[in-house]
């Protein structure tokens, strides 16, 4: 696991996602990356009931890279007791402190859970997002042909090109670009926004993405790309068309 970057791909009105994943496929391959399977990423929301107080809200993440583990995030609620808190976040008022997310890192059984928890947190109607796409490995040793999750395929940077659905509704084209062989952003970054900027065009900014701004000098983990993703699809879900 290294240092992963996701990036938005803007549309145009002339093109369909079928389109621009194709044309992203022959970029990629003519840099000399190997197709190796197909991946997906996938997110749920659950919010508490009513009759619990301050709504809070539970994301249930699934990445095919981590096949055995579900990522989720919750949400807690705002807390009015908040000290230092004149001029805060935008929705906060003064004496009351703005909501932490609390990450989680469980088996395939939390989602069992969670079904089990219908009279505390029901999953919202047809918010459920993915992005799903083919996966490319470059540079290194890569091999190939192996399938998307085997050890013999190897190489310095892992590249997805996915495609964002919303119930069953095309949303956009998101990109997910991993440097394996470093686990600090600080060291990589300028590299990989050349590798970017390579294949991706002028919509990737010099700066790094805002997730990563306060984590340059932290070690990457598994979770922080699920922090990633959910910034992604929570966008898309507030976008009112294709973005």
């Amino acid at each position: 696991m290294g240092v992963t970057v996701l990036q938005h791909y803007p549309m145009t009105e002339n093109k369909t996602g079928a389109q621009v994943i194709d044309l992203l496929t022959k970029r990629v391959i003519a840099l000399g990356a190997v197709h190796s399977g197909q991946f997906i990423v996938d997110c749920e929301t659950y919010t508490s009931v009513p009759s619990l107080g301050p709504q809070r809200a539970v994301h249930v993440l699934h990445n095919s890279e981590q096949p055995a583990s579900v990522f989720s995030l919750l949400e807690t609620a705002p807390s009015s007791q908040g000290p230092n808190n004149v001029g805060g976040a935008p929705g906060v008022v003064a004496g009351q402190s703005s909501g932490k997310i609390i990450p989680l890192v469980a088996d395939a059984l939390f989602d069992l859970l969670m079904m089990k928890m219908t009279n505390i947190y029901k999953s919202k109607t047809q918010t459920k997002v993915e992005a799903r796409g083919p996966r490319f490995v470059f540079g290194g040793n890569g091999m190939g042909g192996f399938g998307s999750n085997s050890p013999a395929v190897e190489g310095d940077f892992l590249i997805k090109l996915g495609t964002i659905t919303m119930a069953s509704n095309f949303k956009g084209v998101l990109i997910e670009v991993e440097y394996r062989p470093c686990v600090i952003p600080s060291a990589c970054w300028d590299m990989m926004r050349e590798f970017l900027q390579g294949f991706l065009g002028s919509c990737v900014q010099s700066s790094p993405p805002q997730y990563l701004q306060g984590k340059m000098n932290d070690v990457y983990t598994p979770m922080d790309t699920i922090h990633q993703y959910l910034e992604h699809f929570t966008a898309y879900r507030k976008a009112t068309g294709v973005r």
